[in-house]
């Protein structure tokens, strides 16, 4: 849609709102795992998952600072 540039904006509008809310599901049904999975874990195991957690998100930094990060989202030209 985007990348066509034909769709009216009314449209557009509507199928982004149906996007994010969506995402936002997503979002919130992640989060709600996590915790879940928090509750059941022993202190020691929770702690051992915020390592990993925290070496994941350096790993992503890094990544994104060397410009190998999550790619931006630019319209497919066609």
């Amino acid at each position: 849609m985007l990348a066509d540039r034909t769709v009216d904006e009314s449209t557009l509008n509507l199928q982004i709102t149906k996007y994010n809310a969506l995402n936002s599901t997503i979002v919130q049904s992640r989060y709600l795992m996590l915790y879940r999975i928090s509750k059941v874990l022993e202190p020691d195991q929770y702690a051992k998952l915020q390592v990993v957690f925290q070496k994941r998100v350096q790993e992503f930094e890094q990544r994104r600072a060397r410009g190998g990060g999550a790619p931006a989202a630019v319209p497919h030209s066609r």
